[in-house]
C-alpha cells in the first residue's frame, strides 16, 4: 500500500508540474501563482505542520488564484486540497479508522443539493465553480478534524486566527489614515469582505475574553486585539459586518448568559450607534447607490425562486444570467450579496429546508456540548465557534461569507472545532482512546483517573487499540504524522 500510495502522489506532482510548465509559455498564466505555489507546498510537504498557520498566512499576504484544468482555486483551498491528500494518505497507509460525525451527513445532504440543481443551471461550469467553493470548506472541516488532535494545537490555531484578524485590521487602518477611503487589507481589500472576516473571528475573541482560563496578561492581550479589530470593523463601514457581529455576539451571550457580558455589550453598541460616521451610515446612506443596485438583484433573485422554487436555479446561475441583464447595476455587479436569496434562488426550497436543518443541528451539537464541558479552553472554544458560524447567519443578509472562499475556510475550522471537542467530551464516553487520563496518588482523595486531566484532556478522536499500538511501533513513512499541524512534538518519535 505505502509503495502504491508513493507512486500515485509521484504521478499526480509529475503531471501538475508538466503542465505548470508548459502553461509558463502562455501569458494568461500567472508565474508568481505557480512560484508561490510550489513553494507552499514543499513547505507543506516538509513541515507538515505548518498546515493551519500556512493558510492563515497566506490568506493575510498574499493568495493569488492558481488554475488548473477545469479547476480555478485561490492558493489557501490549494493549500487545504494539498494538506488533506497527505493526511489521507497516512491514514490509509497505516490503515487508521476515522470516525464519521452525524454533521458530515448533514453536510453532504446540503451538497447534493447542490448538485440536484444543477438540472436548470444556464452555465454547468458556473455550476462546478460555486460548488467548489462550498466544497472546500468542507474539506478545511475535515483537515481540521484530522490533523487537530490536541489541546495545544486547539490554542495554536485559535491564537493564529485572532492574531490574524489583529494584523489584518492594523493593515486596514494604516491604509485609512492614508486617505483610502473604506479601508481594506492586504488579502482582503474589499472593506465589506474584511468586515466579514473580522466579524466571524470577534466572537470567538470574546469567548476567549470571557469565558477561557488564560492569564491576566494573556486576557489582556486578548482583549487589545478584540479592541482594535473592533476598531477595524467600524472603519470597514460595512453595514452586513456590524449585523453579523451583533448577531454573533448577541449569540455568544445566550449560548453562556453574563450579566456583566451583556452590559458591557449593550454599552460598547450604545456607543458605537452614536458615533457620527455609523449615524450616517446606518440612517442617512440608506439610498445610496450600492443599496438601489442590491434592490435591484434582490428582485432579479425573487423571480429566479418564483421560476424555480423546488430546486433553484443552480449554483452560479446568478452570476451566470446577470451578465445578460439590461439593467446596468445588475450587469456590472453580478454577485449577489445576500446569503438567503442566494439559497432560494440558487438551490430552491429544497437547498434552504438543508441550511435550515444543519444551523438547528449544528447549534444543538455546540450547545450540548459546551453544558457538557467544564469551563476551560475546549468550552471556550467550542462557544466562540458557534457564535462565529452565527456571525455568518447576520452577514448574510448583505453578503455571502458561507460561499465567499476568502472567508467560508474559517467556518470550516469552526465546525471542526465543535465536532472535534464533541466526540471527545460527550459525557458517559469511555471508548478507548477517547482521553488520555492520567493516573494520581491514593492521597489524592479520590479513586481511578484524575477527572481534571480528563476533563482538560487533548482533543482525539475515537480510535480502536490498534492506532494505540502503532503509536508505539511506527517507524516514519513518507507520509507525515497525522496531527501535525501547530503541535509542537509533532513528527518525532
Amino acid at each position: 500500500m505505502r509503495a502504491f500510495l508513493v507512486i500515485v502522489i509521484f504521478a499526480l506532482v509529475g503531471v501538475f508540474i508538466a503542465h505548470s510548465l508548459v502553461s509558463l509559455q502562455t501569458q494568461s498564466f500567472n508565474l508568481w501563482a505557480f512560484v508561490a505555489m510550489v513553494i507552499s507546498v514543499g513547505l507543506l510537504l516538509v513541515f507538515p505542520r505548518i498546515g493551519f498557520g500556512l493558510i492563515i498566512g497566506i490568506v493575510l499576504f498574499y493568495d493569488p488564484r492558481f488554475s488548473f484544468p477545469g479547476i480555478h482555486l485561490w492558493l489557501h483551498q490549494w493549500v487545504i486540497l494539498v494538506a488533506l491528500v497527505v493526511l489521507i494518505g497516512r491514514y490509509l497507509h497505516l490503515h487508521r479508522s476515522f470516525k464519521f460525525h452525524p454533521l458530515d451527513g448533514v453536510l453532504a445532504v446540503l451538497l447534493l443539493t447542490f448538485l440536484i440543481s444543477y438540472i436548470n443551471s444556464p452555465d454547468i461550469g458556473l455550476s462546478v465553480k460555486w460548488t467548489l467553493y462550498y466544497f472546500m470548506m468542507v474539506l478545511c472541516y475535515f483537515l481540521f478534524r484530522l490533523g487537530v488532535t490536541d489541546r495545544h494545537q486547539l490554542r495554536n490555531i485559535i491564537v493564529m486566527l485572532i492574531l490574524s484578524g489583529l494584523i489584518n485590521s492594523v493593515v486596514s487602518m494604516v491604509f485609512s489614515r492614508m486617505g483610502a477611503g473604506r479601508p481594506g487589507a492586504l488579502v482582503l481589500s474589499r472593506p465589506n469582505a474584511l468586515g466579514n472576516y473580522l466579524a466571524l473571528i470577534l466572537p470567538l475573541g470574546m469567548a476567549l475574553l470571557f469565558f477561557s482560563p488564560f492569564s491576566r496578561k494573556l486576557k489582556a492581550w486578548c482583549g487589545a486585539a478584540v479592541l482594535i479589530i473592533s476598531i477595524s470593523l467600524i472603519l470597514t463601514l460595512s453595514r452586513s459586518s456590524w449585523l453579523g457581529v451583533i448577531v454573533g455576539l448577541l449569540a455568544l451571550g445566550f449560548f453562556k448568559p453574563r450579566p456583566i457580558y451583556f452590559l458591557i455589550i449593550f454599552l460598547c453598541l450604545g456607543g458605537v450607534l452614536l458615533l457620527p460616521e455609523v449615524k450616517q451610515r446606518v440612517v442617512d446612506d440608506r439610498e445610496d447607490s450600492g443599496v438601489y443596485y442590491r434592490r435591484a438583484k434582490n428582485d432579479m433573485a425573487y423571480l429566479m425562486f418564483k421560476e424555480y422554487p423546488i430546486v433553484g436555479r443552480g449554483p452560479g446561475s446568478f452570476q451566470a444570467l446577470a451578465v445578460h441583464s439590461d439593467f446596468w447595476g445588475i450587469k456590472a455587479h453580478s454577485g449577489l450579496e445576500n446569503l438567503y436569496l442566494r439559497l432560494l434562488a440558487e438551490g430552491g426550497l429544497l437547498q434552504a429546508l438543508a441550511f435550515i436543518i444543519f444551523y438547528i443541528y449544528l447549534t444543538h451539537l455546540g450547545l450540548t456540548t459546551a453544558r457538557s464541558l467544564p469551563p476551560g479552553l475546549r468550552q471556550a472554544a467550542v462557544l466562540g465557534a458557534l457564535a462565529g458560524c452565527w456571525a455568518v447567519l447576520g452577514c448574510g443578509l448583505g453578503d455571502d461569507p458561507f460561499i465567499n472562499p476568502m472567508i467560508n475556510w474559517v467556518v470550516g475550522i469552526y465546525l471542526g472545532i465543535i465536532v472535534s471537542i464533541s466526540q471527545s467530551t460527550i459525557p458517559g464516553s469511555e471508548e478507548p482512546g477517547s482521553y488520555h487520563p492520567q493516573p494520581f496518588s491514593p492521597q489524592d482523595g479520590q479513586s481511578g483517573y484524575n477527572r481534571e486531566a480528563v476533563a482538560e484532556g487533548d482533543i482525539i478522536e475515537h480510535q480502536d487499540s490498534r492506532k494505540i499500538e502503532d503509536q508505539h511501533q511506527e517507524k516514519p513513512g513518507f507520509f507525515p504524522e497525522p496531527g501535525g499541524y501547530g503541535r509542537a512534538d509533532a513528527g518525532q518519535e
